[in-house]
């Protein structure tokens, strides 16, 4: 712990979860907010958004499709496994009691309730007072099944903040629906957000994305009501995010978390927010509106998805509409980035809702001028060749919770069709320890890993505990060199270092083990799984199934090992997105690592 006051945060975390429901049970906190009123006037309401797609009533949750997400009723359920957790303090359920709670991811998902705006959105257009009637009876189901602090539902900051603004946008398209006892149910329901938020923000080494998801929440419901102290908890808590803002983006615009899907995650939060905190008359200065406009510089300017990934990959979204099948959220982030500059585009669902109504700054004159070698990302090759060295720390602040120990992989692309990869993250639950230490494991990435061993040390499936130093030696164009200490720090006396150069259609890949030790390594290399690989006697050929190919070579040639969807020892495994796991091939290279070992992988596109 680096803070001096963690220690005691952490005392009244603990002491808060042992006797805490005395205070939100017997005390009844959201008497703290009379007079708690929605603004109706705030945003003006608009019917322009047409649905031109396939209304279904279908929702899914990850790998599992409700048939009737309106007539849902079991809100503390576990929809993948069937379980239900019980109605007791929330201090006292452990999220890794998979008896007694399930998969908590399952639970949390559904329950951040993204279905809602857009059901509600089509009753508002349309006038259906029947689906506005469903949808009012589920929220106040909701409230029944999760008392205050009595339930798994109010166990985790950012997903009540989440959930904080997926019922305002409900709140706010039903506003013609709502008898009396309708209102009064949402300014209950909103008020006690606002109070499990305020009393309990993640803070210290905490303080990564789930912070920025509770002041998501603490903004919007301030924001959206009035109560004796909005404009102060507003002000106060907006410019907590635009410090918390500068801290976790860094001045190129690269989120720290080294994640593209919380990158892409903490983006939404922001851009949220800073809509919201400009109609209120919160003063944003140029450098806050240009850092976001970077953020999406960083998405665009790397080309990520589909395989060409960094970190923890959850699907995490803000608002959305599942009705649309072309939904993409870096492509979507794109548009935002657009509208800002005054370019008409046409507004999926999350836009819609982030911008119509609202005023917004003019950002026309916004130039792109990122450079994202200090930040530890660096882009090589040419049009038809993309490759993204990644010389960037391995996570955020102390506990990094969403990084993984890929420090100097490498991703490539070639003619726009993924050939190698980050695997992804399959899981985050303790039931799947062996599956979550994988994924986010050193062998799973396109890196070297040594006796077995990661760069960095886990403690826990969102804590890494002794992290690489991970340090930039050269940056030319098409040439990079970068080095990193994470077996050094673990006991084993061995620098990893690695020069990717591209050049006249071949790239190279300097592998160089340096130090005392004598140990057995092993270079590793992921393909995605519509690539074929064919063995050569100089080393293999990669074959998408286009027929678009290239050739791997090494030297020294060395006997490669292919896995293929293998269980011992795990590898060949890909994860498109949370939960989801499909075979695919790793190709693994055995050296052994003496003074000065050099191993070169060169790849020639054919």
């Amino acid at each position: 712990m680096k803070h001096p006051f963690e220690e005691v945060y952490r005392a009244k975390q603990i002491f808060n979860k042992k006797l805490g429901h005395k205070k939100y049970f017997r005390n009844n906190l959201i008497h703290l907010y009379p007079n708690f009123r929605f603004n109706e006037s705030l945003k003006e309401l608009d019917s322009e958004y047409n649905f031109s797609l396939e209304k279904t009533r279908t929702w899914r949750i990850f790998q599992v499709e409700l048939k009737d997400i309106i007539e849902f009723q079991s809100w503390r359920t576990d929809i993948k496994n069937n379980i239900t957790s019980p109605e007791i303090y929330s201090g006292s359920i452990s999220y890794k009691n998979f008896d007694l709670v399930g998969e908590s991811k399952y639970v949390f998902e559904l329950n951040r309730l993204h279905h809602l705006p857009q059901y509600a959105y089509d009753a508002f257009k349309n006038g259906n007072k029947d689906t506005a009637k469903s949808l009012i009876s589920q929220v106040r189901l909701w409230k029944d099944q999760n008392p205050l602090m009595g339930s798994i539902n109010w166990t985790s900051g950012i997903e009540a903040g989440v959930r904080a603004v997926n019922l305002i946008y409900t709140r706010q398209y039903l506003s013609h629906f709502l008898e009396e006892d309708d209102k009064k149910l949402f300014n209950d329901l909103l008020k006690r957000h606002l109070v499990v938020l305020k009393k309990n923000l993640s803070l210290y080494s905490s303080a990564n994305n789930h912070l920025l998801g509770e002041l998501l929440g603490i903004i919007h419901i301030s924001g959206f009501f009035e109560y004796a102290d909005s404009t102060k908890d507003f002000t106060k808590f907006s410019n907590f995010l635009i410090r918390e803002f500068e801290k976790q983006v860094d001045d190129n615009g690269v989120c720290r978390e080294n994640s593209i899907r919380y990158h892409s995650a903490t983006y939404n939060t922001y851009l949220s927010c800073f809509i919201l905190m400009y109609n209120k008359g919160f003063p944003l200065a140029d450098r806050i509106w240009n850092r976001l406009m970077k953020m999406n510089d960083f998405l665009q300017d790397f080309n990520w998805g589909n395989g060409i990934y960094i970190g923890d990959n959850d699907d995490s979204e803000l608002l959305y509409s599942q009705w649309d099948k072309d939904y993409d959220l870096i492509k979507s982030i794109s548009n935002s980035s657009e509208i800002l500059k005054e370019v008409e585009k046409p507004l999926d669902f999350r836009n819609h809702l982030v911008f119509t109504g609202w005023a917004k700054p003019d950002l026309s004159n916004y130039i792109s001028t990122s450079e994202y070698s200090s930040s530890g990302y660096h882009k090589l090759g040419n049009e038809d060749v993309e490759v993204i060295f990644d010389v960037a720390e391995i996570g955020y602040d102390s506990i990094a919770a969403h990084g993984h120990s890929d420090a100097l992989s490498v991703l490539l692309s070639y003619k726009s069709i993924p050939f190698l990869v980050d695997p992804g993250t399959y899981q985050y639950h303790w039931k799947y320890k062996e599956w979550r230490d994988y994924f986010k494991g050193s062998f799973a990435h396109n890196s070297i890993t040594i006796e077995g061993y990661d760069q960095a040390l886990s403690q826990g499936p969102m804590l890494w505990t002794i992290k690489p130093s991970v340090q930039l030696l050269e940056c030319q164009r098409n040439f990079v060199v970068g080095e990193h200490d994470g077996f050094k720090k673990q006991g084993i006396d061995l620098l990893h270092r690695r020069s990717v150069k591209y050049f006249e259609g071949i790239l190279e890949i300097k592998d160089s083990l340096l130090g005392s030790n004598k140990s057995k390594a092993r270079v590793n290399y992921h393909i995605h799984p519509e690539v074929m690989v064919e063995k050569v006697p100089e080393g293999c050929r990669l074959v998408h199934k286009s027929g678009v190919s290239i050739l791997l070579v090494t030297d020294p040639v060395v006997k490669l090992q292919e896995l293929f969807g293998s269980m011992d020892p795990i590898g060949g495994w890909y994860s498109p997105s949370y939960d989801v796991l499909h075979k695919s091939c790793t190709i693994s290279f055995a050296i052994k690592a003496e003074k000065s070992t050099t191993f070169m992988t060169k790849i020639i596109f054919e």
